[in-house]
Formats: C-alpha cells, sequence, structure tokens
C-alpha cells in the first residue's frame, strides 16, 4: 500500500472515529488486512470492505457488536471466524461473494455434525445470504439442501454456477422474498416453490426454460419476473392479461426465441401487449 493511500485510510478511520459515524466505506482501497483501528469504532453499524486483498478475517471482528451489515465482496477469504460472528447480535447481512471459498469450505458450512453447529445456527440466523459468484473449484451442480433449513433467509442468489435443479426443499423457505438463480442451467421449477407466499422477485435469466412456468403468476405477492436469454419460444396470449390484473413490475423476457411478437414490450405497456401479440 503506498503512504497517500495509507494517509487517507487512516484519515477516513479518524474521522469515523471523531463523527461516530454509523457507516465506514474502505471498498476498493488496497487492503491487505483490515487496520486494527477499525476494531476500536464500537459505535460502527455497516462496514464496507468490498474489492481488496483481504485474505483474513480475524476474530477482532467480533468487537463490533453493533455492526449490522458487512460487506466482503470481492477478496481473497478462504474461511470466516463464524464462531465469533454469532456472537454479533445484531448482525443480519454477511455479503461475500467473489472470495476464493472452496467446495469442501461450504459445505462445511451445511453440514448437520454437532461440530458445525455453531456455524449453522450463525447462518441460519442472517435474513439474507449472498453468495453470488462465490468462487466453488470446478463449480456447483446442486444447491446444498442444508442450506433451505435457514429459515429467515429473505434472499438467496447463487448465479453463474452448474445448477441443473431446483431442490423441493426450498418450500422451507416461507420468509424468501427474492430468488436469482440466473446464468444456470435450470429448465423447470418445482411445484414446491409457488408455496412461497412470501416471494416477491424471480431472476432465472440465462437458464434453460423452453416455457414459461405459468404457476409463478399465481404467487400472491409476485411483483417481478424475469426470464431473459433462455429458450423460450411462446408464451400464451391470456398471459399478458394476468400480468397486467397482478401488477407485475417486471415481465421480462429479452433474448429468448419467441415467435409472434417482440419479447420487449412485456417491459412496458400491457395493452400495447394485446395488440401486438398474434402468435
Amino acid at each position: 500500500m503506498n503512504k497517500i493511500n495509507l494517509i487517507n485510510i487512516n484519515g477516513l478511520i479518524s474521522n469515523n472515529q471523531k463523527t461516530k459515524g454509523l457507516e465506514l466505506n474502505l471498498s476498493y482501497k488496497n487492503l491487505n488486512e483490515i487496520p486494527i483501528e477499525v476494531f476500536d469504532l464500537e459505535h460502527l453499524e455497516v462496514l464496507k470492505l468490498i474489492g481488496n486483498k483481504i485474505e483474513l478475517m480475524p476474530k477482532e471482528i467480533g468487537k463490533l457488536k453493533r455492526l449490522t451489515h458487512l460487506y466482503l465482496h470481492e477478496n481473497n477469504i478462504k474461511e470466516l471466524p463464524v464462531e465469533t460472528l454469532r456472537e454479533m447480535p445484531f448482525l443480519e447481512h454477511i455479503d461475500i461473494g467473489e472470495n476464493p471459498m472452496n467446495c469442501d469450505v461450504i459445505k462445511d458450512i451445511f453440514r448437520n455434525e454437532e461440530k458445525y453447529k455453531a456455524r449453522r445456527e450463525f447462518f441460519s440466523s442472517l435474513k439474507r445470504l449472498n453468495t453470488d459468484s462465490f468462487y466453488f473449484a470446478g463449480g456447483i451442480h446442486e444447491i446444498p439442501t442444508e442450506l433451505f433449513d435457514f429459515n429467515n433467509l429473505k434472499e438467496i442468489s447463487i448465479y453463474g454456477e452448474n445448477i441443473t435443479k431446483i431442490p423441493t426443499e426450498i418450500s422451507k423457505l416461507n420468509k424468501l422474498v427474492e430468488l436469482d438463480l440466473s446464468c444456470n442451467k435450470i429448465c423447470s421449477i418445482p411445484n414446491e416453490l409457488y408455496g412461497l407466499t412470501s416471494l416477491e422477485s424471480i431472476n432465472l435469466d440465462s437458464n434453460n426454460f423452453t416455457m414459461f412456468p405459468e404457476e409463478i403468476l399465481k404467487m400472491p405477492n409476485i411483483k417481478s419476473i424475469s426470464f431473459n436469454d433462455n429458450k423460450i419460444t411462446h408464451i400464451k396470449k391470456h398471459l399478458d392479461v394476468a400480468v397486467r390484473d397482478k401488477k407485475i413490475n417486471l415481465f421480462s423476457f429479452a433474448g429468448n426465441p419467441l415467435k409472434g411478437f417482440d419479447a420487449n414490450i412485456f417491459r412496458g405497456d400491457f395493452e400495447q401487449i394485446r395488440k401486438n401479440y398474434n402468435a
């Protein structure tokens, strides 16, 4: 780290200490480790460390008892001090995407054995689990079913992997609001998913769907549906009316080989859909 950058970082930390600021943003500062002075900011609620080169998450993070959001995206972290993190009473969101956590490390989190109980209890208490571009060696082909025991989850984002199906155990996540499984190899949805009454947004862009699963439109709180860049060739005429009546905010099918109308129309005027769709 160069001298100018170090002075800048020290200034940010010092200013936060003086003002008792609730958020500290040290993203993209070329950090190899978290400055120890950060752990004295006991008033801190949001800590952003995105886009650095941090390899170790020290146990001193546990001193930040008021922390609610921890952003560790795009670092070199291979392991988390889960036992420490679970003692932080207000922590509800961790973003650990794009870190080199291999498949074995992630599976450890989901194991049922007694020695992994602390990890499971910690992750089950989180409101959001954002794995987005988690790096798994060789890629993963399935979602660990143990994930669905974490029934406090409100958002799941696992994209850019090799997942081929959504497990039926997803029915356990009755608090789930957002589901992003884009850029995988999924071609169907299990009936159990339609029972998620809290679900508002589903993103299945860039998968292998050839038909749109109409049951999604019967879900009571669904507001955003995105199936861009799949292999869907037909959408039934009546769906535009269903979308309008449900007050869907986003109904997007761009990049599909649809016949009979422009898929982009679904993003706009629903009356125009009815006029233009003659397939």
